[in-house]
């Protein structure tokens, strides 16, 4: 599936992702004659940096097999040592991820010249010099640059960012404020900063002023270059200069005053800030999200610079084929669809400026003229990476003089920083000089005995298994070891539609429950396992989950995990407010009442949702006894003309007009805000490894605390997803593929959901401290779902429509019912006309779209051009219906043309 180059192609690309999602991919390596060369990429990059993309190369060194290797999760992130203590570690870390692949991702933001100085990194300046046609100059000077220190060459980029001054015309018009430009000074931020803030009534920060993530990058713009001793090498930073003392104290004064209090949460939207450096994605209306009546500019930083952000690669000093990794890494930054991977702005090598990439699978976003023009202003004066190594530490030392515990002056701050840093380096040094760094070797593929099999299983989850990679090696390696028959399990990840997967894959995981809607032919029924099985009891399911994955009187799937939708509240601020916590079985009544008495003891609105397309508002809606969407039709069918569903409606969305919900825009598939903090209410989906969750104990004491969404008097709503085990029709051994899924269904530490399995509730949270709440909730879910009051709200990454046709319809016809729900709240429209306008295009909608044929093979059959033809039909009868839907669908349907 090719992503598509706009707004509206976004959200055609998370419509497909209902139907087509797919993760993870374990590879393995042959051995012989070949020589292996690893290159180790994140979880995200293994669609586009994967065996096709090295073909070429391969064909030009044969016997050269480059094999892409997920980086480990434990190994891939880590920061550099605070004091001599953390060298130790340090080195054990760096030679941990340097021995995973002879090619790595180059990681600017936790001091690279400390993991250089380790020797994780090989040199590459003498095989550069060594080669004619290394094309140095066609690289953007500041990308190059960024890669050079301590007389070495340390990778090469591959493309680049860059962040600029993003300010809100508007806001500045009415402070009065002159608008940025590379005149400007620390002081002229500051004051604007100051003048913009947003306070509440008790002075506590409700929307910055100033911020940026990074003011490392405004600090170097200002300063002449980068903060290191002339006088040493290799380098050594010198922070302590009256320059950069009063720097500090600057900028240490207006983060004591102007700056919001992280510590408990966040709680104003970082799109609304009116002047920030950040990407310019900020100003590309395609995908900003910030406020309506916000007028986005864009600046340079002072002295015409910008932030420049490299996405680069580096050879691992503990390669074995140095010369041949060397060559890879310039086929890698010289390759289309490699350097245009990273999403950033613009690849690295000038000379693929002009490359087409209307083939490739990546994103690319259309940028207006204007805004290009800055994007390439920016670039021309971008300050290379290599310069901020030591700017960081400014920041650090603010925040050092704004201790609460031991506040210290700037200079006193930024000498002992200095004195740190610089025995952190000559500690590093002087055991990096003994250290010896190998890269591992290939796993070879095993070699199957008589009777063994190698399954090829898939993962489909929007989310992914980032975080626990780890754990599915492991289930692999205990289940091949447990097994007589399999003696391999390979995880794919490739994305690809459910009959590609019947195609090539034994048996696969989904996150979304398809059984309703899929072709049945395509899955082996697992009655016959089922009831010989002596692992799984079929009456230990969760309440019917395995109703759900029957039909035609067989079971399709096992059923494996749940990600349920829940509230999360404060019971700090119940308690405050003189409320006793919730329970899993309250009722809407109770919780309206809850949000009128925790209104006078909040900062915001009491309840916030951190979902997406309104959720949310479905579930409370059916609570009130309202169903206007009947989710059990193909496609779904709207009903907001009976006066029960008009009133519930009503009821929730005057909540939100009244205050007590903060309300974000839920069409255009809009919604979700920051939750927590000085939040009573929020929701969000609940998974073991929340780091909610993982924040709670003595040593972070994150109050929040999770239960169900309230129930009516009709209804019991809920909405979650549900994973589902299948077989593949074509697989040779299902009996083998069934094994796995039944050992799978008892293994809740890979799935990371709610368990299926009723007896594993306290075991799936045994590694959470003062978890009885979520003990709780998985029994309350286990009980709610055999009541027959219950209706089921499908989350909006739980779709289970298998249809093309019906998934876009779904889209569409919900969105404009969430629209109308948007120009209720945030537009005061009368109820009665908002909802009759939405049924209008509903059903006008339904009228045009009737017309449309009916897919000839399988979706996942078309092309990338005949799929955006048969997608491009429905998107002209929305825009034709409603003609404002050309914002989100304008941009696909001129690119057709």
């Amino acid at each position: 599936m090719q992503f598509l180059k706009n707004r509206s192609t976004m959200l055609i690309g998370i419509m497909l992702l209902i139907i087509l999602s797919s993760v993870t991919l374990m590879p393995l390596f042959a051995q012989g004659n070949t020589t292996v060369l690893t290159i180790g990429i994140e979880e995200f990059q293994q669609n586009f940096i994967n065996d096709e993309a090295f073909a070429a190369f391969e064909e030009a060194h044969p016997g050269v097999d480059v094999v892409p290797v997920i980086l480990s999760s434990d190994s891939r992130f880590f920061g550099a040592p605070q004091d001599t203590e953390g060298v130790e570690e340090f080195l054990e870390n760096t030679n941990a991820l340097a021995s995973e692949a002879d090619l790595l991702p180059f990681d600017f933001f936790n001091n690279p010249r400390l993991r250089t100085r380790a020797g994780m990194y090989l040199d590459i300046n003498p095989l550069l010099s060594a080669d004619p046609d290394a094309n140095i100059e066609d690289f953007y000077p500041a990308m190059f640059e960024s890669m050079q220190w301590d007389g070495g060459v340390w990778g090469l980029p591959m493309s680049g960012s860059v962040q600029v001054v993003v300010y809100d015309q508007n806001a500045f018009d009415e402070a009065g404020l002159a608008y940025p430009d590379s005149s400007w000074t620390l002081d002229d931020f500051i004051n604007a900063g100051e003048v913009l803030t947003e306070f509440n009534a008790e002075g506590n920060v409700t929307l910055p002023g100033f911020f940026g993530f990074d003011p490392s990058t405004l600090f170097a713009s200002i300063i002449t270059g980068d903060l290191s001793d002339p006088s040493a090498f290799p380098s050594r930073p010198l922070i302590n200069t009256p320059e950069i003392v009063t720097f500090v104290e600057q900028w240490a004064a207006y983060q004591a005053e102007y700056s919001p209090d992280f510590s408990s949460g966040v709680d104003f939207d970082f799109e609304a800030i009116p002047l920030r450096i950040t990407g310019t994605f900020a100003l590309n209306d395609e995908f900003n999200i910030g406020p309506a009546d916000a007028n986005f500019q864009g600046a340079l930083l002072p002295n015409n610079r910008a932030a420049l952000q490299v996405q680069a690669y580096a050879v691992s000093a503990g390669t074995s084929h140095p010369e041949l990794a060397y060559e890879l890494l310039q086929y890698m930054s010289s390759t289309p669809e490699i350097a245009f991977a990273f999403f950033g702005d613009t690849p690295a090598r000038q000379s693929l400026l002009t490359a087409d990439t209307s083939d490739l699978p990546i994103f690319r976003p259309d940028n207006p003229e204007e805004l290009q023009a800055l994007i390439d202003d920016a670039i021309a004066n971008a300050i290379p990476a290599n310069r901020l190594a030591f700017f960081n530490y400014v920041s650090f030392a603010a925040s050092r003089v704004n201790s609460e515990e031991e506040p210290v002056t700037a200079d006193v701050a930024l000498q002992d920083l200095q004195d740190e840093i610089n025995e952190v380096f000559i500690a590093i040094e002087e055991a990096a000089s003994t250290n010896v760094v190998a890269v591992a070797t290939a796993i070879p593929t095993p070699v199957l005995q008589s009777g063994e099999v190698s399954l090829t299983f898939g993962i489909e989850s929007n989310f992914g298994p980032s975080g626990n990679r780890d754990l599915w090696d492991a289930a692999i390696g205990d289940f091949v070891a447990q097994d007589s028959q399999v003696g391999q399990i390979v995880l794919n990840s490739e994305f690809m539609s459910l009959e590609e997967r019947v195609e090539e894959q034994d048996c696969f995981y989904l996150s979304s429950n398809v059984v309703a809607t899929a072709n049945l032919a395509q899955f082996l029924s697992v009655d016959p396992f089922l009831s010989t099985d002596v692992n799984l009891d079929p009456n230990n399911f969760v309440n019917g989950t395995l109703n759900q994955v029957t039909r035609d009187n067989a079971i399709w799937g096992v059923p494996l995990s749940i990600t349920p939708d829940v509230m999360w509240y404060n019971p700090e601020l119940f308690a405050e407010a003189g409320l006793p916590e919730p329970s899993n079985d309250w009722t809407i009544f109770e919780f309206v009442d809850a949000l009128m008495a925790l209104d006078s003891v909040s900062e915001n609105a009491p309840y916030q949702s951190q979902g997406f397309s309104g959720a949310y508002l479905y579930q409370l809606i059916a609570a009130y006894g309202g169903l206007p969407i009947d989710y059990s039709t193909t496609p779904y069918t709207v009903d907001v003309s009976s006066s029960t569903n008009v009133e519930a409606i009503r009821q929730v969305l005057q909540l939100a007009k009244d205050g007590l919900i903060d309300y974000q825009a839920v069409g255009n598939f809009g919604g979700g805000g920051f939750g927590g903090g000085t939040r009573a209410l929020f929701d969000a989906t609940l998974s073991p490894n929340d780091f909610r969750l993982q924040n709670r104990g003595e040593e972070f004491g994150d109050p929040s605390r999770v239960v169900m969404f309230p129930r009516g008097i009709d209804y019991i709503p809920l909405s979650y997803a549900l994973g589902v085990g299948h077989i593949s029709s074509n697989t040779p051994a299902p009996d083998a593929c069934y094994r796995w899924l039944s050992f799978l269904a008892r293994r809740g530490d890979v799935l990371q959901g709610m368990p299926a399995q009723v007896d594993l509730f306290d075991e799936a949270v045994a590694q959470i401290d003062e978890a009885e709440d979520v003990v709780a909730l998985y029994q309350a879910y286990n009980d709610a779902l055999q009541n027959p009051n219950v209706v089921i709200i499908p989350s909006p990454f739980g779709n289970s429509v298998a249809d093309p046709a019906a998934s876009v319809t779904n889209f569409i016809t919900q969105n404009w019912l969430n629209r109308a729900f948007d120009n209720i709240v945030l537009e005061d429209a009368d109820v009665d006309v908002a909802l009759a306008d939405a049924t209008q295009f509903i059903d006008e909608f339904a009228t045009c779209t009737s017309g449309i044929e009916p897919l000839d093979r399988p979706f996942a059959e078309l092309s990338d051009e005949e799929a955006g033809d048969y997608f491009n039909q429905y998107l002209r009868c929305a825009v034709d219906v409603d003609p404002s839907m050309s914002e989100i669908f304008g941009g696909a349907l001129e690119d057709d043309e």
